[in-house]
């Protein structure tokens, strides 16, 4: 190898550990002062031949419901909305609260101040955080045994792919509870910080 290709190779070296380092140093900075939270999850397991083994993480905060004839009523069964959304494609940020061990939603809104979110729940709410995610599916279900119709809502967070060492993937999703502490930060962003698998720390 010539001399000229061994310093053009260095350079490409250090510009790819450089790179990596600068990633590294912008995701603890981003996440400087985040709050953990812990998730309940159902995971599948597929294989991506070129990356190894991960887990896709099914949140029940990727799906909620909608009463579309009281969307401001009191039901915390279900998540209550406050813009009744035609398009999907866009970006929202779900409202939870503790629950026992994991947090749930209990609103959504387009608004990071969450519009009427707050007002209509101040009376029982005492901790919340938001998270920022995509609103990716709408579906109306049409009720024919008397009950309201309502809507079902699919929403990402980018935190749905997990990377674990190869074959291992099983052993999560064989478990019989998974869920995830999640790092999230005032803007909303998230990031996985590990997962709790029947209850141990995972890895």
């Amino acid at each position: 190898m010539s001399k000229t290709k061994k310093i053009l190779l260095s350079v490409v070296v250090i510009l790819q550990v450089v790179s990596i380092i600068t990633f590294v140093v912008i995701q603890e900075v981003r996440f400087s002062e985040s709050k953990i939270i812990t998730l309940q999850t159902q995971p599948i397991d597929p294989r991506d031949i070129f990356r190894g083994d991960y887990v896709i993480l099914d949140y029940e905060i990727s799906h909620l419901t909608e009463n579309t004839t009281k969307r401001n009523g009191s039901d915390k069964t279900t998540c209550c909305y406050y813009e009744f959304w035609e398009e999907t494609d866009k970006d929202v940020y779900v409202f939870l609260k503790p629950a026992g061990q994991v947090w749930q939603a209990f609103g959504i809104s387009s608004s990071y101040d969450g519009d009427n979110v707050l007002t209509d729940n101040d009376a029982n709410l005492t901790e919340f955080i938001r998270i920022k995610g995509k609103l990716t599916t709408i579906d109306n279900i049409e009720r024919f045994d008397g009950e309201e119709n309502f809507r079902e809502l699919e929403i990402t967070y980018g935190i749905e792919n997990y990377f674990v060492q190869v074959d291992t993937g099983k052993i999560i999703e064989t478990a019989d509870d998974v869920k995830v502490n999640v790092k999230v930060n005032k803007h909303g962003d998230s990031q996985i910080e590990s997962l709790l698998v029947d209850g141990n720390k995972w890895p």
